[in-house]
């Protein structure tokens, strides 16, 4: 196992153990997506992030990066053209708002 994965494994075992502290969430949720994954069928499917991997999810987990404004999902979706430098070549993405009905 990677280092990538421990920290991401770590996380997780963080993660639960505040589950107790866990609260409903009922607000819109705001993704962008590159055109090609921006159908109903991909938007908030986790595949993308399950098959490469993210940056808080190990290959083989399914995750949907979202947040609950527009303007962090934006800036989160273009932080690794960023950091890469590909700061000219910037393809364009899809942004929408989901609604979200969290248990816990």
């Amino acid at each position: 196992m990677g280092k990538e994965f421990l920290k991401v494994s770590e996380l997780l075992d963080r993660i639960r153990d505040c589950l107790p502290r866990a609260v409903k969430l009922a607000e819109t949720g705001f993704r962008s997506a590159g055109v090609r994954y921006a159908n109903e069928s991909d938007f908030v499917s986790g595949d993308g992030a399950a098959y490469y991997g993210g940056r808080w999810n190990p290959p083989g987990m399914k995750a949907v990066y979202m947040s609950l404004d527009p303007f962090t999902a934006t800036k989160e979706s273009y932080q690794e053209f960023a950091k890469f430098g590909f700061k000219d070549n910037i393809k364009p993405r899809v942004l929408a708002g989901a609604r979200l009905k969290l248990r816990r």
